[in-house]
């Protein structure tokens, strides 16, 4: 059993995300915090610009918090990953986390 991560499951489909804009830190750092409460929630933050990519889903939990964000549509390539796509981005991350490991001498 591998203790490493598929892609699969860390990557959701790009039609099932939205982008979560905020107007301040304040408001970006609440939704952070919130997130931090629920690590299963998928997130891809970017401080510098504010934005939070998150799953459609979990709109309904922001609204409830009563955050303030404009959303904005997660636009980039193909709908989803082709197999071979998702294939090179696996082997990818895998290099990746050896390299990591090795340099913290963990591997």
């Amino acid at each position: 059993m591998s203790s490493r991560p598929d892609v699969d499951e860390l990557l959701p489909p790009n039609e099932s995300l939205v982008a979560l804009q905020f107007e301040t830190t304040e408001e970006f750092q609440r939704c952070r915090d919130l997130l931090w409460e629920q690590p299963e929630r998928f997130q891809w933050p970017d401080r510098r610009s504010l934005v939070i990519v998150v799953e459609k889903a979990n709109l309904p939990l922001f609204a409830q918090a009563g955050l303030q964000y404009s959303e904005r549509p997660v636009v980039h390539g193909a709908a989803s990953p082709s197999p071979a796509e998702t294939a090179r981005m696996r082997e990818w991350m895998r290099e990746m986390n050896s390299r990591m490991l090795k340099g913290l001498s963990l591997e």
